[in-house]
């Protein structure tokens, strides 16, 4: 057996003495330089933060500009309607006085005339007033057959499309965190002294699921439907709980005591579980939702990609994939429910699809789709088969 002295009278010149040393100067520049892409990602995030405050501030100037624009103009509407009502009504009102005057000078004449006329000059006179009574009375009824004296009120009516501001604008936009690969070369070091210098999970872009083959359906099978790649697919389960939906509520089983929880907030037609929260697809109304093991919602999350969503699965690092059957597309959701992407659609020869699931531990995707293969007459239904 060899002495203490023996084994370690050589380490300093020993090749592995300059390897350490190659190793921490190479580590000790790679952060240096990762400080500083860190320091030019800040000042990044800075300008990138003015830039939107600025987009903020010009949008809302844009929309103070057409709103002052859209008030001035129903204001002046208003006062021209007003003023050419007021002039009508103004010019009747006058019409009126002068009749009331003549009707007053009348009264007098007749008082006067009751009082010191012949019995002759009392004939003449009342058939003159009689005359200028009933042209006067004519003149009433005319003006109220005719409308001039039917009651006109200034109404408004509020634009639908302003009304619909206060009550569909729910927010003035959203804030988004969007992540790219990074991309910094950094010196090679050996694997066992860096290997967690750079988070490996991939972004969506970078989901992009490769097809390996679709199941070969013996000719006498073809006529079979293949509705789901799961068994119960409105049934999911971790193992620890057992959760099953429908568009009313869902319910989770216990599976170490079989007590039963109703989650009324839950609605899905499809679910999958996935690290305690539950995800569900609510077809009719376009919507990929995530929830709390007790219910509460988490996320909501739509887009024109995603119309009448059925099967639903998650990927090991959380990525959301979803099937939307009118548009024939399979999109994936972030784990933040902020964006998307579509990673098959018709053309890549996917058709009425419904269902889908991953095996997280082999990165194996399944859909069902129907397909036409040469030399056949009609097309039959199968499962197709990914690698992400």
């Amino acid at each position: 057996m060899k002495s203490l002295s023996d084994i370690i009278k050589k380490v300093k010149s020993s090749a592995s003495v300059q390897l350490f040393e190659k190793d921490l100067k190479d580590v000790k520049e790679n952060l240096k330089e990762i400080i500083k892409y860190l320091n030019r990602r800040i000042n990044t995030s800075n300008i990138q933060k003015t830039k939107a405050a600025e987009q903020i501030r010009s949008m809302r100037k844009s929309i103070d500009d057409l709103l002052n624009k859209l008030e001035q103009e129903i204001l002046n509407d208003l006062d021209s309607k007003q003023s050419k009502l007021k002039s009508q009504m103004n010019t009747l009102q006058q019409q009126l006085k002068t009749q009331a005057n003549q009707m007053s000078q009348l009264q007098s004449e007749f008082s006067k005339m009751t009082e010191y006329a012949t019995e002759l000059q009392m004939y003449v006179g009342l058939r003159e007033i009689e005359k200028t009574t009933s042209e006067a009375a004519k003149y009433l009824d005319d003006l109220k057959s005719e409308g001039q004296l039917d009651e006109v009120n200034l109404e408004l009516t509020i634009s639908s499309e302003l009304q619909s501001i206060l009550k569909d604008v729910k927010s003035f936009g959203d804030i988004n965190i969007n992540t790219s690969s990074f991309t910094l070369q950094l010196k090679a070091v050996r694997k066992d002294q860096a290997q967690y210098l750079v988070h490996t999970t991939p972004t969506i872009e970078q989901i992009k699921p490769s097809l390996l083959r679709h199941l070969t359906i013996p000719q006498e099978r073809k006529s079979i439907d293949i509705h789901a790649c799961t068994i119960l697919p409105d049934v999911a389960s971790d193992g620890q709980i057992l959760v099953v939906s429908s568009e009313e509520k869902s319910t989770i089983v216990n599976l170490n005591d079989m007590s039963l929880t109703i989650l009324k907030g839950v609605v899905a037609y499809k679910i999958a579980l996935f690290k305690g929260n539950i995800y569900g697809t609510i077809c009719r109304e376009n919507k990929v939702c995530c929830y709390t093991r007790s219910g509460e919602p988490l996320w909501t999350f739509m887009h024109d990609d995603i119309v009448r969503p059925l099967g639903i699965t998650l990927d090991k690092n959380g990525f959301v994939y979803v099937v939307s059957t009118y548009n024939n597309r399979v999109v994936v959701v972030s784990p933040d429910g902020k964006t998307c992407k579509t990673i098959l659609s018709k053309a890549d020869r996917i058709k009425s699809l419904c269902e889908i699931d991953i095996n997280r531990e082999s990165g194996i995707m399944i859909a069902s789709s129907e397909i036409r293969v040469d030399n056949d007459d009609f097309e039959y239904e199968t499962t197709f088969v990914y690698k992400l």
